[in-house]
């Protein structure tokens, strides 16, 4: 599933979905939300469509356009909620895009108790559909600097985790980033899954920096030293069982 690529069946929700309706109308401001907590729901049926009630809310938390649900959160499906994304941007030249920006605030505000790393991951879905390359490339490197000033092993494991789970959704926009590669390199060698770095020829063959291959968690004695390159057309991709030392290494910096 994939935030960049709706699958058909999304497609078909999409065109199913009357979007002048009250339960359309609230899937389209939803949809910019990485998940929907009760609050953020009850809220924003109150602000954008305060003569409903919240039969509403329990209609949409169980219906179709829902990913996933627990007792905390729903998602809607990606695929679904970057079409109603699109559509709310869509046609109406600046007034779509003033839209949006209003929506992106309101669930900024309703979602500051977030923990930092799914906001940042909202944020970067947002700046991908905005086409913000700018602000894509900070978050990432914003994602290197968390690495670079982590506070151990067992946190650099958790960041990679999350990047084994965050970043391949994104992939189709985040490919042409340097970082994104170095991200993508750090995670598989720190979780031993050499599929992150295999997914296509869409990392850039530009090998991590020594001070991030440091930062490799050393495990039981043995790490993977990772190299990513190319032979013509071929991807190669060079992997060695090295003990990794942690060497001094300076702070990340936009230029490293």
């Amino acid at each position: 599933m994939s935030w960049i690529e709706p699958e058909p069946y999304d497609r078909r929700l999409f065109a199913a979905l009357d979007l002048t309706s009250a339960f359309g109308r609230l899937c389209l401001i939803l949809a910019p939300a990485l998940r929907v907590e009760p609050r953020l729901l009850r809220n924003a049926r109150r602000r954008y469509l305060p003569r409903t009630d919240a039969d509403l809310e329990n209609r949409l938390w169980f219906s179709r356009v829902v990913e996933s649900r627990s007792a905390r959160s729903v998602s809607l499906r990606p695929g679904l909620a970057r079409l109603l994304v699109d559509h709310l941007a869509g046609g109406e030249g600046a007034r779509g895009a003033e839209r949006l920006a209003h929506l992106y605030a309101f669930i900024a505000g309703q979602t500051r108790d977030w923990d930092e790393l799914d906001r940042l991951e909202q944020a970067l879905r947002w700046a991908i559909r905005d086409d913000d390359r700018p602000r894509v490339g900070e978050l990432l490197r914003d994602l290197l600097r968390r690495i670079d000033t982590s506070g151990g092993e067992r946190e650099r494991t958790d960041l990679a985790r999350w990047i084994k789970g965050a970043l391949p959704s994104l992939r189709g926009a985040t490919e042409a980033y340097r970082e994104s590669g170095w991200l993508a390199q750090f995670a598989g060698a720190t979780l031993g899954d050499t599929g992150l770095m295999l997914h296509g020829a869409a990392i850039p063959p530009d090998p991590m920096p020594a001070w991030l291959g440091a930062l490799v968690p050393a495990g039981a004695g043995l790490a993977l030293g990772v190299r990513l390159g190319r032979d013509g057309d071929r991807l190669i991709l060079e992997l060695r069982g090295t003990r990794i030392r942690p060497a001094p290494v300076g702070p990340y910096h936009a230029g490293a």
